[in-house]
């Protein structure tokens, strides 16, 4: 006697349809987490590139603004012997004073002898000033810094005082400007000759082609000054502004604060973003400005 054999039964066709769904399904929430893990890796690099640009913009302009070159004790200079950003210049009263010397006499007729010497006035003393870098000249949108920078020797002669060789008092200017690029991108320019004509004209600003763009992903910039303790921030600012003494230079602000909007390239089909990024820097060379108060009436 032969065993029967068992029949085997195949799936029917609703479990096979069923099996189907739960593999879409399956598949479905692999494809979504995997487009939300692409994305989220996307998005990511692109805040990290976004960041890295505003701290390299913002590293830049701080090492300029620690470097601000300023008055330690700007009282020593009183109005008068030091010009700020001025070509006027200030004679000394003793070089006209010992420029001619003689004795005289009048008799009782009326009649007047005298005897002496007088220089000529071709020997005089030419009248000279003393030239300080004015610090900081701040407006809301545009910054202007004079701060010590080392030169490059491109040749070595210039090293031992030769021709040509470069101070290392450097006014830097920051400003937005629109240099062969379809939006305004913020500008970094320097003047080698500060204290010449056009490096002591602070409102200008050199629209040259050849300025070096910082970046252009920079849509805005903007500038706020800290006076010191018990002051506030201001939008603009003047280090050549005389204090409530008539006689001593405000000099750099104790702060400043600094603001970047910074826009990256947008993806196909999105929206471009532009993110604020803001830095507050301490001048250690920043002046306290006098606590007293103009007097009544003055």
């Amino acid at each position: 006697m032969t065993p029967r054999r068992a029949n085997r039964h195949g799936f029917t066709l609703i479990e096979l349809l069923l099996s189907v769904a739960i593999c879409m399904v399956l598949l479905g929430g692999l494809y979504f987490a995997v487009d939300i893990q692409v994305k989220t890796t996307r998005s990511g690099r692109e805040i990290v590139d976004e960041e890295m640009v505003a701290r390299a913009v913002l590293d830049l302009i701080s090492r300029d603004i620690e470097s601000t070159i300023t008055l330690n004790h700007p009282f020593k200079f009183r109005k008068g012997n030091a010009t700020f950003a001025s070509n006027t210049s200030s004679a000394e009263q003793s070089t006209q004073d010992s420029s001619s010397s003689g004795t005289g006499s009048t008799d009782s007729s009326g009649s007047t002898d005298s005897s002496g010497s007088t220089g000529d006035a071709s020997e005089e003393t030419p009248a000279t000033s003393v030239y300080l870098p004015p610090g900081v000249v701040g407006f809301p949108d545009a910054m202007n810094l004079y701060s010590r920078k080392a030169p490059v020797l491109t040749d070595p002669k210039n090293a031992l005082g030769g021709p040509g060789g470069q101070g290392d008092l450097r006014r830097v200017c920051y400003y937005m400007a629109r240099l062969g690029t379809p939006e305004e991108a913020l500008v970094r320019y320097e003047v080698t000759q500060p204290l010449s004509a056009q490096g002591l004209d602070t409102g200008l600003m050199p629209q040259d082609d050849a300025a070096p763009i910082v970046a252009e992903e920079v849509r805005a910039v903007r500038f706020f000054y800290h006076s010191g303790p018990g002051g506030s921030w201001v939008e603009q600012w003047d280090s050549r502004s005389l204090d409530y003494d008539d006689l001593t230079p405000v000099g750099p602000p104790r702060a400043v604060r600094v603001e970047v909007d910074i826009e990256m390239p947008a993806r196909p089909g999105k929206d471009p973003v532009s993110r604020t990024y803001s830095r507050i820097v301490v001048i250690p060379t920043g002046n306290v400005p006098s606590i007293q108060t103009r007097p009544e009436g003055s």
